[in-house]
């Protein structure tokens, strides 16, 4: 970090070259992963948007540990440091709670209820039975609203993007 470290560029990767023990290649591409639960979009979507618009360049990890080694800080501490320093960067991460997912809807959560409107919204939930999320579109981009199934049509599922008429002989 102090000797301001060069990055090397290896050759392409060449299986034969290290299955003899010849490292003079780069290595196999290995994708970094974590394990969630499979349904994290649909429990958490506002975590999984954070967590594909967020980038770490080379240059702030280097930052972070060259604060840690200078300042004797704790990994926590020096994560602390950089993120009070670089809001500009990492304020755009964070979703807007208002922008909606198809199966969602504007809600507020003081009144408990869905709403029409961006400026009473506080969040986004999956819309409930009964209902379907209708794409809305203001000032402030796109998103989708909850509305009522109309007389004549049900929707018995949470999160539906329309509504199914009701079977023969039935009414809402």
């Amino acid at each position: 970090i102090e000797i301001q470290p060069t990055k090397l560029i290896f050759p392409a990767y060449d299986a034969y070259a290290w299955s003899k023990s010849d490292f003079t290649t780069a290595g196999a591409d290995i994708q970094v992963v974590k394990i969630v639960p499979k349904d994290l979009a649909v429990m958490a979507p506002d975590v999984v948007k954070f967590l594909g618009a967020s980038l770490f360049d080379s240059a702030a990890v280097d930052s972070m540990m060259l604060n840690m080694k200078i300042n004797s800080l704790t990994r926590e501490q020096a994560a602390c440091a950089w993120l009070k320093d670089n809001d500009a960067r990492w304020t755009p991460w964070i979703p807007d709670p208002t922008k909606c997912d198809p199966g969602f809807g504007l809600y507020d959560e003081a009144t408990k209820v869905f709403t029409a409107q961006r400026t009473t919204a506080t969040t986004c939930r999956a819309c409930l039975p009964g209902m379907f999320s209708k794409a809305y579109s203001d000032d402030s981009g796109a998103t989708y609203v909850c509305e009522a199934c109309p007389a004549g049509q049900q929707q018995l599922g949470a999160g539906a993007m329309a509504c199914d008429p009701c079977p023969l002989g039935t009414s809402k």
